[in-house]
């Protein structure tokens, strides 16, 4: 059930990811960035780390600065969800 509700959290935050490329849902940018550092230090690992740079470069995307490693983080987050769902 954990992995569900992460899965659909990291689906989220790679949703925001994508809208603050469009300067959307920035309060929501800072939550769910807190929320990736966070959970890649709890579950340390060396996939979590993936997940503390995806946090790390959602913070970049508040200020602006939108790359193609943003577009690599949201494709990160996007795939997880896929595997969470999958994990029956």
């Amino acid at each position: 059930m954990l992995i569900w509700i992460l899965g659909i959290l990291d689906f989220i935050a790679a949703v925001v990811l994508i809208l603050l490329k469009f300067n959307l849902a920035e309060i929501f940018g800072w939550v769910f960035a807190t929320y990736l550092i966070v959970k890649g230090f709890v579950f340390f690992s060396l996939i979590s780390l993936l997940d503390i740079l995806a946090g790390i470069l959602m913070i970049f995307a508040i200020f602006g600065n939108f790359s193609i490693f943003t577009w690599l983080a949201v494709i990160w987050l996007m795939q997880k969800i896929v595997f969470s769902y999958s994990k029956r």
